[in-house]
């Protein structure tokens, strides 16, 4: 975790993670691991917590909750693209991360045009549509 978050929030947000793992959706979608999943719960959590408080009963309606599952899936492919060298990404004090395609990542979407897939970088349907639309948008 890149911030420090109080210790109830990192407790709270494993909790949900756990629940997660227990109904199989990191299977499912086939996400590598939850890093992802617990930062952004604690991310969401503070900003809950110093906006209105937590209320224990519901800590986030349906709307909320879909959403943090679907970012979760977004970014944990992402983040899984950029361990393997794939994309990169900066980030500055007034935009969200932006990603890109790394050299890599563009040798790797041409072999996919060809059919040419290095057998070590083998990626998932997912990530396969992340990168060929990365490359739409990188066009040089």
């Amino acid at each position: 975790m890149n911030k420090i978050y109080q210790p109830f929030i990192i407790e709270e947000s494993k909790r949900i993670v756990g629940s997660l793992e227990e109904s199989g959706f990191f299977k499912e979608y086939e996400l590598p691991n939850t890093t992802y999943a617990v930062e952004l719960f604690c991310e969401k959590l503070t900003e809950k917590f110093i906006n209105n408080g937590l209320d224990d009963d519901e800590i986030f309606d349906h709307n909320e909750f879909t959403k943090c599952l679907q970012e979760i899936i977004a970014g944990s492919l992402l983040y899984e693209l950029k361990e393997k060298g794939l994309i990169n990404s900066y980030k500055d004090e007034d935009t969200e991360e932006v990603f890109f395609l790394t050299n890599e990542g563009k040798e790797y979407v041409k072999k996919l045009n060809t059919e040419e897939i290095d057998k070590n970088l083998l990626l998932n349907d997912d990530e396969k549509k992340i990168v060929k639309n990365m490359k739409k948008t990188n066009k040089n």
